[in-house]
């Protein structure tokens, strides 16, 4: 807990608060705190908290691996390639995120030991993604469908 409004202002408790001054500089744990990417994504903290109770444990839905499209592995040796409506999707998925998606895409093709990556794998990786967010009560997600990659409802 950070503290009270009713004991303290909220700028006090900004200032002061442990749980507050661990989000501003946070020293995170698992991957999160693994990855290179850290400090521009930084996981989701408000999942890490619901599903392990600990505001600086690993972001529990992040599909990436730290340092894996850094250095090549033995395992992933096979040439990939996107046809081009798979490129075009990519492209769409915001520019902060966009490195990570492709890992993942890319480790999903290697692991099915698939050479090209089309839209209809990219539409399973996001369903799989999907499948285990719905587990723990999230809407679908696909990579790509609308700007920024989550489906869109459609309106009232």
């Amino acid at each position: 807990m950070a503290g009270s409004l009713r004991e303290k202002s909220f700028g006090e408790l900004w200032r002061s608060s442990p749980l507050f001054r661990s989000l501003r500089e946070p020293a995170l744990e698992g991957r999160c705190g693994e990855c290179e990417y850290k400090e521009l994504c930084g996981g989701c903290r408000a999942r890490a908290f619901a599903l392990n109770s600990d505001v600086l444990a690993e972001d529990p839905w992040c599909t990436y691996v730290p340092a894996s499209d850094m250095a090549p592995r033995a395992s992933e040796e096979l040439p990939l390639s996107f046809e081009k409506a798979a490129e075009e999707r990519l492209d769409s998925v915001p520019f902060f995120v966009r490195r990570v998606v492709r890992s993942a895409v890319e480790a999903f093709a290697r692991k099915r030991h698939v050479g090209q990556i089309t839209v209809d794998l990219m539409d399973e990786v996001g369903s799989n993604m999907g499948a285990r967010m719905r587990g723990v009560g999230r809407p679908g997600f696909s990579l790509g469908k609308a700007a920024g990659g989550r489906q869109q409802s459609p309106s009232r």
